[in-house]
Formats: structure tokens, sequence, C-alpha cells
């Protein structure tokens, strides 16, 4: 993050590529560059997107405005500031809907009191509203441990692997019945038949779920299909990617690094 505006000695930008909004700071180290025979490339924000890009700025300073909050009514004081901000915004909220509840919480799950075929699904390790890495070490959850509770919460699945071994497809079988039994679910599954790798029963097995729909790519010479994703889609939008080096196999989803 740059400093505060009122900063009188910028620090000098790096040479390279930037996509960021120009605050009085920045265009003050601009103006610099510019003096020191600097090409310095910039564009008028576009009407059409920068709704989306103003938030994204926004969002940067608040939250550098917010981490500076110190004290022991630490807490108390970012609400307030988170506030004040929202004050300004009353005329696209004028019941001030969007103001924080009291005391600041968040919403975690909603699920019916009625029992869903064995109770609350338990949910993920990881956060669903913020990037995590998993390296598959044995201070990290094991990444089948985490697609088993992804699938116990998700409303649309994808799985996008170059190889599907018998041996994942046994690990999670159980878990992948219990997701399609569901009507209300879908589950999508790309893989290919590259090196003959991937196992005609576990093909066979993904085929004979309901709800399910599998494909298959046999093109070997144009393209080779390397990728693997697991999509987890949800109808709250908080859904997660699993986005790695990991096939439908044993070892990759329980002890791979």
């Amino acid at each position: 993050m740059s400093p505060i505006a009122g900063d009188s000695a910028p620090s000098p930008l790096s040479p390279g590529l930037y996509e960021q909004v120009v605050d009085r700071l920045l265009e003050r180290r601009l103006a610099a560059l510019r003096r020191s025979c600097i090409e310095v490339t910039d564009e008028e924000l576009d009407a059409g997107d920068s709704h989306a890009v103003l938030a994204d700025h926004l969002r940067r300073v608040v939250r550098e405005a917010l981490s500076g909050v110190i004290g022991e009514d630490r807490l108390a004081r970012q609400v307030e500031l988170v506030n004040r901000i929202l004050r300004e915004l009353e005329g696209a909220d004028p019941e001030g809907d969007r103001w924080l509840s009291t005391p600041p919480r968040r919403l975690l799950s909603d699920w019916p009191l009625e029992p869903l075929g064995g109770g609350k699904p338990e949910r993920p390790d990881t956060p669903v509203a913020l990037g995590s890495l998993l390296a598959g070490t044995r201070l990290d959850p094991s990444l089948v441990s985490q697609l088993r509770k992804e699938l116990a919460s998700a409303n649309r699945v994808d799985i996008l692997c170059s190889f599907i071994k018998w041996s994942g497809i046994r690990i999670l079988g159980e878990d992948l019945r219990a997701f399609t039994a569901k009507p209300s679910v879908r589950l999508r599954v790309l893989t290919t038949s590259y090196l003959g790798a991937t196992d005609l029963k576990a093909v066979d097995l993904l085929e004979s779920l309901p709800y399910t729909e599998v494909r298959v790519s046999y093109d070997t010479h144009r393209t080779r299909l390397h990728a693997k994703a697991y999509l987890f889609h949800r109808d709250t939008d908080f859904g997660t990617a699993y986005v790695g080096s990991a096939n439908l196999a044993h070892p990759a989803l329980t002890e791979g690094l």
C-alpha cells in the first residue's frame, strides 16, 4: 500500500506494469517521474466498469486504515470507522441497512433445523472468503479431507482432472454418492485418455452416479489437457476452487506435496 497522502517525500516507483487508481500521492510520484524523463502511461477510467475499479481501490484504502487502528478498543473503533463510511452512503442506503450489527459478527452458515441426511455438514478447515495455500505438509489438512467437507455443503461441483484413478475414486466414492443422492445437485467431470492413465473402472463409477455428467477427451495429439481443478459452487455465492497438481488419485489426494 502507498504511504499516507500527506507524505512529503514519496518513495520512487519500481519500473514495470501497473493497473492502479491514481490518487493524489501517486499523482505527485508520476509528476516526478515525468520530470525525470521516464515515460508514464495512464488512461481515464471507463464508466462501464468504474464501479468495480473504484470499489477495489476503496477496499485497499479502507483495509489499510482499519489495520492501523490499535489499542484495547480496536474493534469498537474499527466498527465506528466503517459506520462513518456507510453514513456517507446513506443516499444509496437511507434506512442504514448496511450498518454493522451490534456486536459486530459475521454469518458462517444457515441450515434447516431438520437434520440433512445425518446432521449439519462439517465446515472446511480453510476460509471460503479468502485464498489459502495447501502444500500437503503434515501441518496442512489433507486435500481429501477438504474435498469431503466441500462436497457435503456444495450445490454444484465441477471436477477437471487429466487423470482419474480408481484409487482416488475409491476413497471419495461414498462422499460422491452422498452428494449426488440429492436431486438439486449437479456433478460434472472432465478427464482425458492421455497416456492411458485414467482408469475405465473409475469413469464407469462416475457415470453410474445420478445427476452426473462425464466427458472424456480422446485428443492426445493436438491438445494435452493437463489441468487439475475442483470447483464447488454454492447457492450462497460463497464457492470454493482448488487448483493445483492433484489428479483424482490416492497419492495426490492424501500425501502428495
